[in-house]
């Protein structure tokens, strides 16, 4: 693993952190970035070691993660259904 690659997954965890910290009674939080901060965040928030996981991006990709009391739960990743939505084309 490479430093800048180190380096962007300290920094996913660093903004996991102050996020969980700072918005912990929202019920949601929108993140938006590009894909290799995202896939980072994922695998911060899933406590996943470093560099052995990536997560697919695509664009404009929808993640959604749950943070409950005992689990973290990933309902669903790069979910892109809204791009081939008929008014979206238009």
């Amino acid at each position: 693993m490479n430093s800048s690659a180190l380096d962007l997954r300290f920094r996913a965890e660093r903004i996991l952190l102050e996020i969980l910290h700072d918005y912990r009674d929202y019920k949601r939080i929108a993140i938006v970035s590009h894909g290799k901060l995202i896939s980072n965040l994922i695998n911060a928030f899933l406590k996943l070691p470093i560099g052995d996981v990536a997560f697919p991006t695509g664009d404009t990709g929808i993640y959604l993660l749950e943070l409950r009391e005992d689990i973290r739960v990933v309902r669903f990743i790069n979910r892109q259904g809204h791009l081939s939505c008929q008014w979206f084309h238009r």
